[in-house]
C-alpha cells in the first residue's frame, strides 16, 4: 500500500516526491500507541499529552547507509515548558536562542499595554501599531533562529525555505517536520511515515480523535516539507 506524495521546495522551487509505504508506517504507528497505552513508564508522558488537550504523534521509518531500519518518533508542539522528551526527536524551534529578546519584548509590550489604558484613542492606535511591530520583529527573529536541514545537508532558516507568504505561528513545531529534519541531521533515509492523534479524553460534546490518522497540515507543514525532502545544495 504505497502513496506518492509531492511537495514544492521553497528554496529550489522544484517539486520533490516521496513514495510512502503506508503498511510499514502504520505498523510502526500501532506499535507506538500500544507502547504508550500498556507501559507504566509512559504514564507521565501520556498525562502531559492529555494536559495539552491532545497531541499529534508521528513515526518515520528510516534506514541508514547499511540498510538497517529503525523508527523515529515525535509529537507536535511541546509539553508545557518542556520541549524535548526521551525517545522522541528534539524540537526544531529552540526558544533559548531568542530567550533574551523574547523577555525584553514582553516587557516592552506590557509597558505599551499599560499606557493604552490612559491614552486617547489616537495615541492608543499608535501604541497598538508599535505592539504589532514588536511582536512581528520577535517572530521574525524566532524564525531566523529556527533552522532546518535538507537531505543534502544544507541548513537554512525557516524564512528561506518556506514556500508561501507569511509564516504561520508554530511552523516547524509539527510532528512530521521534526522527524524529517532529525533524519536529515542523522543522514538517515526516510522510508515511510504516518501521523495520528493522541487524545484519550476528548472535549465535551466532541468525538474522540484518538488514533485517528491525519495528513500534514496545509498551512504549517506542506510549505516546508518540500525543502526537507530536497537533495539540493
Amino acid at each position: 500500500m504505497f502513496s506518492l506524495l509531492s511537495y514544492r521546495c521553497g528554496r529550489c522551487k522544484r517539486t520533490h516526491s516521496f513514495c510512502n509505504d503506508m503498511r510499514v508506517a502504520l505498523s510502526a504507528l500501532d506499535e507506538l500507541f500500544e507502547e504508550l497505552s500498556s507501559s507504566v513508564e509512559h504514564a507521565e508522558l501520556c498525562q502531559r499529552f492529555e494536559d495539552s488537550e491532545g497531541k499529534m504523534l508521528a513515526v518515520l521509518v528510516v534506514a541508514n547507509d547499511s540498510q538497517e531500519v529503525s523508527v523515529l518518533r515525535s509529537f507536535s508542539g511541546d509539553l508545557g515548558s518542556q520541549t524535548d522528551w526521551p525517545g522522541f526527536v528534539p524540537a526544531v524551534l529552540r526558544r533559548e536562542k531568542t530567550a533574551v529578546q523574547e523577555a525584553a519584548t514582553l516587557v516592552q509590550i506590557r509597558s505599551l499595554e499599560a499606557e493604552m489604558r490612559f491614552s486617547s484613542p489616537e495615541r492608543t492606535q499608535v501604541l497598538r501599531q508599535e505592539r504589532r511591530q514588536l511582536s512581528r520583529t520577535l517572530m521574525e527573529s524566532m524564525h531566523d533562529a529556527a533552522t532546518l536541514q535538507n537531505r543534502a545537508g544544507y541548513i537554512a532558516p525557516l524564512r528561506q525555505v518556506f514556500d508561501g507568504n507569511g509564516i504561520p505561528s508554530g511552523t516547524g513545531t509539527c510532528a512530521l517536520p521534526k522527524l524529517l529534519h532529525a533524519a536529515n541531521v542523522a543522514r538517515l533515509h526516510p522510508l515511510a511515515w504516518a501521523e495520528a492523534y493522541f487524545e484519550h479524553t476528548p472535549k465535551r460534546g466532541q468525538e474522540s480523535r484518538h488514533q485517528r490518522l491525519d495528513a500534514p497540515c496545509e498551512r504549517r507543514c506542506d510549505p516546508i516539507l518540500g525543502f526537507l525532502l530536497c537533495d539540493c545544495m
